[in-house]
């Protein structure tokens, strides 16, 4: 079951992708790891619009933040 009291993303499918391309490229900054979303400055303004350092790596992030970002590109 799911608890309400934590955030859930829209897409799934989406977050898992997401996760799995931040972590394959873990010593890169998010904003290079996912450069095969979309390309690099939409994804440096992406992250800017949801308060996330562009510049942060894969471990930096919380779950909540991996869910906002799979949310947005969704």
């Amino acid at each position: 079951f799911r608890n309400p009291l934590h955030p859930q993303a829209t897409n799934e499918q989406m977050l898992l992708r997401l996760i799995k391309t931040a972590f394959q490229q873990r010593r890169k900054q998010l904003q290079n790891a996912l450069a095969g979303f979309m390309p690099k400055d939409d994804i440096q303004r992406l992250l800017k619009n949801l308060a996330i350092d562009p510049c942060l790596r894969a471990e930096n992030l919380s779950v909540s933040d991996y869910i906002k970002i799979a949310d947005a590109l969704s």
